[in-house]
Formats: C-alpha cells, sequence, structure tokens
C-alpha cells in the first residue's frame, strides 16, 4: 500500500512538472514539438463575413413538408430573404432577435427530418451532422442548411415548422 502510493506521488509530481513543461513549451512559440511562427493567427472566424449561399445542396428530390414545391409569394418572400441576409455578416445575422437564426442539434429534429438527413448522407462521403443551421423567415417559416465557414449550403425550405416541430405554449 505504502508503495502504491509512493508511485502515485511520484506519477503526480511527473504530470504536473509535464503541464509546466508544455506551458513553458506554449510561452516560447512550441507546439506538439513544432515551432509555431510569433504572431500566428487563430483559425479565422467567418462571423464578421458576409452572408453568402449556396443552392448546390438542396434537397430537390423530397416530397413533403419542407419540399421546394414553392408557391409564387414563397418564392418572393425567400428571394427577398436570402437578397437581404446577403448584406449582412454572419455576426449581425445571428444577433437578430435573440434565438431567430441558429444550429440546431440533429438529434432533435423530427424523425422525418433525421430519416431524411440519414438518407442524403447514406449516399455522400460525408459524415452524418451533428447539427444544422436554421434561419427563421416568418413566424413558421424556416430555411435550414449547412454552414460551411461563411457559406449557407441550403437544404429544406419548412413551411411549417415541421423539421423542428414545437409544442404550442398554453395549450
Amino acid at each position: 500500500m505504502k508503495r502504491d502510493k509512493k508511485k502515485l506521488k511520484h506519477q503526480s509530481v511527473r504530470s504536473v512538472s509535464k503541464v509546466h513543461e508544455m506551458k513553458i513549451d506554449a510561452s516560447r512559440g512550441y507546439h506538439g514539438g513544432k515551432r509555431v511562427p510569433h504572431g500566428a493567427s487563430s483559425p479565422h472566424s467567418f462571423d464578421d463575413d458576409l452572408f453568402r449561399w449556396s443552392a448546390k445542396e438542396i434537397d430537390w428530390e423530397y416530397r413533403g413538408d419542407w419540399d421546394w414545391d414553392l408557391k409564387p409569394a414563397e418564392l418572393r418572400e425567400f428571394l427577398c430573404v436570402i437578397e437581404q441576409y446577403s448584406a449582412s455578416t454572419w455576426k449581425e445575422l445571428i444577433s437578430q432577435g435573440g434565438n431567430k437564426h441558429h444550429f440546431q442539434a440533429t438529434d432533435t429534429l423530427s424523425k422525418g427530418a433525421r430519416d431524411r438527413l440519414g438518407d442524403l448522407f447514406s449516399r455522400s462521403d460525408s459524415e452524418y451532422p451533428e447539427q444544422i443551421f436554421r434561419f427563421r423567415i416568418a413566424a413558421k417559416v424556416r430555411l435550414w442548411g449547412f454552414r460551411e465557414g461563411g457559406i449557407f449550403k441550403i437544404l429544406w425550405y419548412d413551411r411549417d415548422h415541421r423539421v423542428y416541430p414545437v409544442k404550442k405554449k398554453n395549450t
């Protein structure tokens, strides 16, 4: 028992000194045995970039609650909103009205939406996403897709809040 305690204490001291060495290395610009140039910037944040979008990932094949069979008024609303967003940065959009535009964990989506994502991602080399991004266009209308850097890759037009249904309050 004494030997085990002594061994643990020795390991603990080694761990503390190893952490100390790592801090010193980091302050000198070393990272994982490699020298990091002084003044190297951290990974780029796209929050200050203008919103850009892509229609390459639109789920044209899906027929149902969040398909792209848009009525003229829906199409006009969609195009006006996406043009409006294009004049803003991601930071400006995300800060609008609290929780208006945000990431949503895919495991919280409706079963139909999760199943559809499963179908889409089983056909591609990409991994099933842990989160998806949504824009609130109107009271029940949502635009769903993926944010890759500063580009929003549009996936679904959800006209009736069916991708992520919520229970009405006080009913």
